[in-house]
């Protein structure tokens, strides 16, 4: 009993859903003592798409009509049809001159057009066809995409994005550039030329332009990492560290700073994942932070960050010891015994009064430190880390980003862009966007509308030289 008032609710309620009235409880009393309740409802749920019924969804409905022929058992609700929607003559039209060849449409995105296209009544497929390819690219920019909408999603798995058949739909004399050239090719008028369509524009990868080689930043910093290296400052050993950096300059608090700048900003003691590069799942660690960068494997925006940062403030540091020479021992003096002959450093003073000396004159100095062979290199590369091209402007580091985005954008007349589900076009060029990173050996680009509300000082500073 309880099946059948459980079939005889749902038949009502799929009555319910129906637009014509009908009477099912007669059928379902006749019916009764043959159903196999169960059986009907998994053959059912089986069949639908979703993986159950859905009351009143036609397709689900017509599964259950099949299965209860299927069963020898009469429908106890009128007979529901699946209407296959047609194309009108506007419509037939309209996917005729999308499958020019000239416009290079790929089959499996006019397959998707046209589905779009027998959803929409014949008052809209001819209002589509009176609108097709009429709009400049600033026109479709300004609000003539509207018509264009529902065609957001149409795309093809190789050659063909979202967005960029609608482009394509509504701008004058434009095609699909496919796989060999950019998304979208337009043929005449202001905006003539090759143009990126985008989805998203936080993550877009740079292609040959953006190959992380090109970077000057990168071919650099490798450079400035050697020198690191050579001075063992990915050793750990910074009790030995700030002892020979004592060597070099003769106060003890520059010393100290120049070895907090190191570790803080270059060995990555003082490197936090920013928000935007937990969000492309960076993977270096401070652990793993001087390894990561001497393979040149990762600059998520927080490495390059702490690196711009460390730069400015070497450079403040350079400003002060320019300001006093006397800051680095620079002189050596030279005694020789009978024993052996030893070298140390001493400040240019010292050395200037011992050449001033006369025989017999006393003349008081200081040593600095031993000039060992070990020491000597450490000290050439500590005052080639002092005249490194990043200390003397510390802003090539983002001019360089900067010049790499104009390599890019040289070979297009820009982006037409879409943030991410959202089928509003936008327009851009250089100007719009930043390098914020590199990763997998490719400059990765994002508008500056996210750019200049991050904390980034590097994002914000390409924002202001580009």
């Amino acid at each position: 009993m309880n099946k059948k008032l459980s079939l005889e609710t749902l038949l009502t309620e799929i009555q319910d859903n129906v637009q014509e009235t009908v009477i099912i409880e007669s059928v379902v009393e006749t019916v009764i003592s043959e159903i196999n309740y169960d059986t009907i409802l998994t053959e059912w749920s089986y069949r639908c798409e979703s993986g159950y019924p859905t009351i009143g969804k036609k397709s689900d409905m017509i599964h259950l009509q099949e299965i209860l022929k299927e069963m020898g058992i009469e429908n106890p609700f009128p007979k529901v049809k699946l209407t296959e929607a047609k194309l009108s003559t506007a419509g037939k039209t309209l996917m005729n001159n999308l499958a020019n060849p000239d416009l290079n449409i790929r089959t499996e995105a006019l397959t998707q057009i046209q589905k779009v296209l027998e959803s929409l009544p014949e008052s809209k497929q001819k209002l589509l066809l009176s609108k097709f390819q009429s709009y400049t690219l600033d026109q479709f920019i300004k609000g003539g995409y509207e018509y264009f909408k529902e065609f957001f999603d149409a795309k093809s798995s190789q050659g063909m994005g979202r967005g960029e058949m609608m482009c394509v739909m509504a701008i004058k004399d434009s095609r699909s550039g496919g796989t060999a050239e950019k998304d979208l090719v337009i043929n005449s008028g202001p905006k003539k030329g090759v143009w990126e369509v985008k989805e998203d524009p936080t993550g877009i990868r740079m292609a040959q332009a953006g190959f992380s080689g090109r970077f000057g930043y990168i071919q650099k910093i490798t450079q400035f990492y050697n020198m690191l290296k050579i001075i063992e400052l990915d050793k750990g050993n910074d009790s030995e560290l700030l002892e020979n950096l004592k060597k070099v300059f003769t106060e003890e608090t520059i010393a100290a700073e120049m070895l907090a700048i190191l570790t803080t900003n270059f060995r990555g003691d003082g490197y936090g994942q920013s928000k935007k590069d937990k969000e492309e799942g960076a993977t270096i660690t401070k652990a793993n932070f001087f390894d990561r960068v001497v393979v040149a494997a990762e600059f998520p925006t927080g490495v390059i960050d702490i690196h711009y940062a460390g730069f400015k403030k070497l450079a403040a540091l350079k400003k002060d010891i320019l300001k006093n020479s006397d800051l680095v021992n620079n002189a050596k003096l030279l005694v020789k015994t009978t024993e052996k002959d030893s070298e140390y450093f001493i400040n240019k003073d010292d050395a200037k009064d011992i050449e001033n000396a006369k025989s017999g004159d006393e003349v008081r100095i200081k040593v600095a430190a031993p000039a060992e062979k070990d020491f000597k290199v450490f000290l050439y590369n500590i005052l080639n880390i002092i005249k490194f091209d990043f200390v003397k402007d510390p802003d090539l580091i983002p001019q360089d980003f900067v010049e790499r985005k104009k390599a890019y954008f040289s070979d297009i007349q820009g982006y037409v862009y879409f943030d991410k589900n959202s089928p509003i076009p936008k327009l851009g060029n250089q100007k719009n966007f930043v390098i914020y990173g590199i990763s997998q050996g490719m400059g990765k680009m994002e508008s500056i509308e996210i750019a200049v509300n991050s904390k980034s000082a590097f994002l914000k500073r390409q924002v202001e030289l580009s």
